[in-house]
């Protein structure tokens, strides 16, 4: 039945729909909002073309949802009966709805497999399906039950309408969620340049922790991988905020990628010094050393130790001091590697014959290694030179002495005067050697402390008995050699002026090891008697001398 009841039915229950449809779009506009502010809230790292594309899905997915409800009910036979009687507003929405098209869009910057256009296509055909499905039994339902009751079949139609929204709205949420974390994944695994500004930004602002967030992300991408700028970028932000333990592992990160890094090293010895840990030093000394950073260590270590004699061969036994500033000194004389275990350098290091290595170290006060010094010494004792004797060999009158000279340095001599070779448990020469009577052969050794013997010196010496001269015998002596001199006459008192002259015997005196008579002459002439000079003769070796008594004391010249 069409009569007019049945007309403003119809007409009531669309304008009810348009009324609720209104609703419905207004619970999809705050979903779109919703999702807008979802979008604009992520990281900064999806960029603003993407968010556009993603606007756009939603909005088209939105517009699929309201132009398959609206299809179904302007198909519907009551509302072509009440079509006249809607207002110009309701036609224009109605018309606006159906004439929507979807549109396909792209998503721009995204790297991810999801292919959008696909999802469309997909939600595009799902709806027409649904269209024809609903619309197909909407004609069925209408045909039986148009007359009976269309109240009851206008609220199933919203009922399922509201399911579809429902549904659609879910459908576009998990679509925005799941784009979002397929450009969050591929943001953080391949923008590099955009963590890695966006880090350096954070730094510069002294927001080191905020930084570390990006370096990270940044150092998580094929460009980050093992980029030992950016490495070093992070270490500073560990350090700037105390972080040593990270900021340590970082730097040793960046050496075993760059084993020659010295700003790295540099960090490290520089923190290691500063909590005094000398071991730690140690081993980076021990694993860099071979590397072209060995002058970034003369700043921590203390100076090799330094020895008082060259290293060379020597001849007699060394007395060697080692020699640093402010450090302890370990060494070693057998050629091994020296350590805080070795001997421990007090006082000066005796060497003695025979080939020595010694190797060194200083340790300073927190227990950092100085470089290994090496010293080779090779001590061979030289047979000690032969000692001289003053007194050649010869015929000797009784009262002789011989003197040894030209004693080597750190030697003894020993000797004998039977001819016998001299050893050790012969006589010490200690002063000089009074010859006995008879025919003497002097022999002489030098040993020195390391018992090497010198050559033998001998010296052969007959020593008679000893002649001595009395006074008598000596004006004898006297009176011949002036005779000889012309001084006096021969066989005369009397001088060679005419004066006669006298000896006068004065005393016996020794002058330079010499003993004398020592005699006066004087002259009488005219009655006036004078002194003419004073002599001596040898008691001894019977040689006649002047003797000149001054201040100075006695000089006598042989005559």
């Amino acid at each position: 039945m069409n009569d007019g009841s049945t007309k403003e039915l119809d007409y009531k229950s669309i304008r009810n729909k348009i009324n609720y449809n209104n609703s419905s779009e207004n619970i999809i506009n705050n979903n779109l909002n919703s999702n807008d502010n979802i979008i604009n809230n992520t990281d900064d790292n999806i960029d603003e073309q993407l968010q556009e594309s993603i606007k756009k899905l939603v909005k088209e997915q939105t517009n699929v949802a309201r132009a398959e409800y609206y299809e179904n009910d302007i198909n519907d036979n009551s509302l072509k009966t009440t079509n006249n009687e809607l207002s110009k507003r309701e036609k224009e929405y109605i018309n606006n709805i159906k004439q929507e098209k979807p549109k396909e869009i792209e998503v721009h910057g995204s790297t991810d497999s999801t292919d959008v256009s696909d999802i469309h296509r997909k939600t595009r055909e799902a709806s027409k399906t649904k269209t024809q499905k609903t619309a197909t039994a909407s004609d069925t339902s209408r045909s039986e039950q148009k007359n009976n009751n269309l109240v009851s079949n206008t609220n199933k139609k919203n009922n399922t309408s509201k399911k579809n929204i429902i549904l659609l709205c879910t459908f576009i949420g998990l679509l925005i969620i799941a784009i979002y974390i397929a450009i969050a994944v591929n943001n953080n695994g391949k923008s590099y340049s955009y963590n890695y500004d966006k880090a350096k930004q954070l730094k510069q602002q002294g927001k080191y922790q905020e930084a570390l967030e990006y370096f990270n992300k940044a150092y998580n991408t094929v460009e980050g991988n093992n980029n030992i700028e950016l490495m070093m970028a992070i270490y500073e932000c560990y350090n700037e905020y105390g972080a040593k333990n990270d900021a340590i592992s970082t730097l040793n990160k960046i050496l075993e990628i760059d084993s020659s890094n010295e700003k790295a090293l540099s960090a490290l010895l520089a923190y290691y010094n500063e909590n005094e840990d000398g071991e730690q030093i140690n081993n980076l000394i021990e694993n860099f050393k071979n590397y072209d950073t060995s002058d970034i260590f003369n700043e921590y270590q203390p100076s090799v130790p330094e020895a008082s004699i060259a290293s060379g061969k020597y001849y007699e036994s060394l007395e060697l001091e080692l020699l640093t500033e402010d450090s302890d000194i370990y060494y070693t004389i057998d050629g091994s590697t020296p350590s805080v275990d070795s001997i421990r350098y007090n006082d000066t290091i005796i060497l003695e014959k025979g080939v020595t290595t010694i190797k060194c170290i200083a340790v300073n006060d927190i227990g950092v290694y100085s470089d290994i010094a090496e010293y080779n010494y090779e001590v061979e004792f030289k047979q000690p030179d032969v000692p001289q004797i003053a007194l050649a060999s010869g015929t000797y009158a009784m009262g002789q002495t011989v003197e040894i000279e030209d004693i080597p340095e750190d030697c003894t001599v020993y000797y004998t005067l039977d001819g016998t070779y001299p050893s050790t448990t012969s006589q010490v020469y200690s002063e000089p050697i009074e010859l006995p009577e008879g025919n003497i052969i002097l022999s002489a050794i030098a040993v020195d402390s390391h018992d090497l013997v010198s050559s033998v010196i001998k010296r052969n010496y007959i020593i008679q008995p000893e002649k001595k001269y009395s006074f008598e015998e000596a004006k004898e002596i006297l009176r011949a050699r002036m005779e000889q001199t012309g001084l006096i006459k021969q066989n005369l008192d009397i001088t060679n002026d005419g004066s006669l002259f006298t000896f006068v015997y004065q005393s016996k005196i020794n002058i330079d090891g010499i003993d004398l008579y020592y005699i006066r002459m004087d002259v009488k002439k005219d009655n006036h008697t004078t002194i003419r000079g004073y002599y001596g003769v040898g008691i001894k070796n019977g040689i006649c001398y002047t003797v000149d008594n001054s201040d100075e004391g006695y000089i006598i010249q042989e005559y």
